[in-house]
């Protein structure tokens, strides 16, 4: 355990501005709240979408999401944000209700109430009893937090609950937590962050944000000075910040400030201290990331009944995650009332998929979706694929402790904070208390 003052942004002057790397939520939000506090502030995103993977795609009146799917009731940070940029009127429920199928047979369920229904009372009770073995850490994990110390972060969720309940346990009720959350299947994932998962969805209503869940990073990065420019290096003299390099419209450009606050994610930022900081860049690169792809159906109507998730088993022998009615998850969003089938891959498959034609990729989809809508190949009027190689953390065991290492080696710098991705957890509400973290007094790192 250790302590780190608040960000010290003596020095910092219009000509030196604090610069924040990253417009996802954790930057917007730092770069906001320098803002707010008469800090000079510098917000770079190296695309023209501010908001990182928050991201919110408008087709034809309707929005649907290809980033985060949704906020939860229990982010307390994100409602002041939301309040703050008079967003808070656009959020509305987003109760998940669905189906689920195994070994042929379908069956509802919905957050709130036992979604078990396909299993036997002796699975169901295996898995309760394997829960039951984990209360006190279900109880006093903090969600929004990594501790390097979680000896629940030592061990694989799926040997724990391969050991305990059946395949179709594994297939019904594990899988589909993991997968929601990580785009990752859960075989060598930390049981730590499944239990994080589980404590959230117990706690908190699942929510959406009407006019897009980017609208918010978009919102609190409109207040800000921001470029659009790729940032290659932090340069560090003598353990301290001294300038940041960028290519903007292929020029390369150096930008003088004492003070970097990085938001960009691992894969991307462990660049910028290969010349500088070689152990802080090893550190980086090992903090791996999944894949996902999402296949968007519009259909030409919307779908009868109340479900939008539907899940598929990898007992099954389907290829794709799991699918969602982008209407019925939020009917806000689109006024022409069409439902929007995303189909997910997540990884292993992901990665395997990840350059196929949009052809196999379609074809596999309607194949596996036929359990649920045997006729959707004739509904279909448009389909659009997002492939994200980088999509989230993969959560694997071991994955607070290399936080760790990261973190300590960021702070031999004088100048520098990481926030997002490295601290808390990616979650957006953690990725949000990272960003306020610079203005604590004293921050614990544990």
């Amino acid at each position: 355990m250790s302590t780190i003052k608040h960000f010290d942004t003596t020095g910092v002057t219009e000509s030196k501005p604090v610069v924040v790397i990253g417009s996802g939520i954790a930057g917007s939000t730092a770069a906001y709240q320098f803002h707010k506090r008469g800090i000079p502030v510098l917000l770079i995103e190296k695309t023209e979408h501010f908001g990182g993977r928050m991201q919110s795609e408008h087709n034809h009146g309707a929005v649907f999401e290809s980033g985060q799917q949704f906020y939860y009731s229990a982010y307390k940070n994100i409602k002041g944000l939301l309040n703050e940029m008079e967003l808070e009127h656009h959020m509305v429920n987003a109760n998940v209700i669905g189906y689920m199928c195994f070994e042929g047979k379908i069956a509802p369920f919905s957050k709130t109430k036992p979604w078990l229904g396909l299993l036997s009372a002796k699975d169901n009770i295996s898995l309760w009893k394997a829960m039951a073995n984990k209360v006190w850490p279900l109880l006093t994990n903090d969600i929004f937090n990594y501790r390097a110390d979680d000896p629940n972060d030592q061990i694989d969720v799926a040997k724990y609950f391969g050991d305990r309940v059946s395949k179709g346990v594994m297939e019904l009720a594990i899988r589909p937590m993991v997968t929601s959350y990580s785009f990752a299947e859960p075989e060598g994932h930390s049981l730590s962050m499944l239990l994080r998962i589980v404590k959230l969805g117990a706690i908190a209503k699942t929510m959406a944000l009407t006019k897009g869940n980017d609208s918010l990073p978009k919102a609190l990065a409109s207040k800000v000075k921001t470029i659009v420019a790729e940032a290659t290096d932090i340069n560090i003299e003598n353990d301290q910040v001294t300038s940041v390099t960028v290519m903007r419209n292929g020029v390369e450009e150096t930008i003088t400030t004492s003070h970097v606050v990085c938001a960009a994610p691992p894969p991307a930022a462990h660049k910028f201290f290969k010349k500088s900081r070689p152990a802080l860049a090893s550190g980086l690169e090992e903090i791996k990331y999944t894949a996902t792809i999402m296949v968007n159906f519009e259909l030409d109507r919307k779908l009868e009944g109340d479900g939008w998730v539907y899940t598929l088993s990898r007992h099954d022998g389907h290829r794709a995650a799991f699918a969602i009615d982008c209407l019925k998850r939020c009917p806000e969003a689109f006024p022409n009332q069409k439902s929007v089938i995303m189909v997910s891959f997540v990884n292993p498959t992901a990665g395997e998929l990840m350059d196929a034609d949009d052809k196999i990729l379609i074809d596999i989809c309607l194949e596996d979706m036929k359990i649920y809508i045997p006729n959707m190949a004739d509904m279909v009027k448009d389909v659009s694929i997002v492939r994200r190689p980088t999509a989230v953390p993969t959560f694997q065991t071991g994955m607070f402790r290399k936080i760790r290492v990261v973190q300590e080696e960021s702070f031999k710098i004088s100048g520098l904070r990481l926030i997002g991705d490295y601290v808390r957890t990616p979650l957006i509400e953690g990725a949000t208390r990272s960003a306020s973290d610079l203005f604590c007094d004293d921050l614990i790192i544990r």
